[in-house]
């Protein structure tokens, strides 16, 4: 699945701290939004809570000053209402 929306998988052996550590920093702001969107909307289906936890997360200035979603795509994406992440989204 990860080949067909255009999605490249890193295996890494399991101590691998420099990877690790890449997910941990990444995991406390998104869990945090996903707290944030489950409490004031209790109704909404987790998969689109965990679709727009990331998406506002990659939308935040990070520490640098840098906002990741403008270093990849070079524009702000929307977030599609298809059922799988489609690789190119107008």
């Amino acid at each position: 699945m990860a080949v067909n929306v255009g999605t490249k998988v890193k295996i890494v052996p399991v101590e691998a701290y420099n990877s690790v550590g890449i997910v941990e920093r990444y995991y406390s702001p998104v869990y945090r939004v996903y707290q944030i969107i489950t409490s004031k909307v209790p109704s909404i289906n987790k998969d689109v809570v965990l679709q727009i936890a990331f998406k506002a997360v990659n939308d935040s200035i990070g520490l640098d000053g840098l906002i990741p979603i403008l270093l990849v795509y070079r524009a702000y994406p929307r977030i599609s209402k298809l059922n799988s992440p489609v690789p190119k989204i107008s």
